[in-house]
């Protein structure tokens, strides 16, 4: 199934790519579209690699933030233009893989995943060390799911940003 993303994302040639798993449920108050929200957003941020749709509750999240082996500054990363809020870094808080309107020049533009290290650890032992002695966790290829691998770049680089519309009144997935 994982490869049916790869081989999909990569052979599309449009600017951007709606993804929606068949078990989402989504709602749009009349005569709204989350997909020219998300494009609009995206148009207005040169660094967002993909939004996703709000959700109920989203402003009620407890975010926490997981340990790192090292920061992981953003370049040119402040706040997003627009009604979107940048959620880089956040999983489980993004639906990358679920529903999200993705920019495929600025994916096709992103490094291989295996090149990418991982710098989050969630402050786990790997290999029966603390995480963040380890110059890096793993790289962001081998034996993820796609949107796992997506979200791994995005956050361990330097340049690139995720979001999700802020309004859940107007659209929700």
């Amino acid at each position: 199934v994982q490869l049916a993303f790869y081989f999909a994302v990569d052979r599309c040639s449009a600017d951007y790519l709606a993804i929606i798993q068949l078990d989402q449920i989504m709602y749009s108050a009349p005569n709204v579209s989350w997909i020219e929200d998300a494009i609009q957003a995206l148009q207005m941020n040169h660094n967002l690699v993909l939004v996703s749709p709000s959700f109920p509750g989203f402003e009620d999240r407890k975010l926490r933030q997981r340990p790192t082996t090292r920061p992981l500054p953003k370049l040119n990363a402040g706040p997003l233009k627009g009604e979107v809020e940048d959620t880089t870094c956040q999983h489980p808080y993004t639906l990358a893989g679920r529903a999200a309107l993705l920019d495929l020049r600025r994916y096709k533009n992103l490094p291989p995943r295996n090149r990418v290290k991982e710098h989050r650890c969630g402050g786990q032992l790997v290999r029966g060390k603390p995480c963040r002695s380890l110059p890096f966790v793993r790289s962001c290829g081998g034996m993820r799911t796609w949107e796992a691998a997506l979200e791994c770049v995005i956050c361990n680089s330097e340049n690139m940003q995720q979001g999700s519309l802020r309004n859940w009144r107007r659209s929700w997935a």
